[in-house]
């Protein structure tokens, strides 16, 4: 999925609703979609439209290693698992579990018309 990635800052325990009130607070990246996705129903999901966010979840070592990407605000494309929200620490419907992370290949920007 091609878009950028920002630094956010959400709401954590205990009540995930205002850091001003006395959540912690919670640093995730976000990757900024180029366009909507959405997402199919499955037994324990239900389907996304427009998703438009998705909720980076990563490791220490690829934290650094793409920190580099954040810092640029560049464009990037991002291949990993997705999966719904499910705790509190969730903070956008669909996120994805990230495998890499890359600068997108020329044949990835292009648009193709589906008839």
């Amino acid at each position: 999925m091609t878009g950028t990635i920002s630094r956010k800052t959400f709401p954590g325990p205990p009540n995930y609703e205002s850091i001003r009130q006395g959540d912690k607070p919670e640093k995730y990246w976000v990757l900024h979609l180029a366009k909507p996705i959405c997402t199919t129903a499955s037994v324990d999901n239900d389907a996304e439209s427009g998703v438009t966010d998705l909720q980076l979840t990563l490791t220490g070592k690829q934290y650094a290693l793409y920190k580099n990407f954040v810092r640029r605000k560049m464009r990037v494309t991002v291949k990993g698992k997705l999966s719904h929200a499910i705790t509190g620490h969730h903070h956008t419907p669909v996120l994805m579990e990230v495998v890499n992370i890359t600068e997108p290949q020329w044949e990835e920007l292009k648009v193709i018309e589906i008839p």
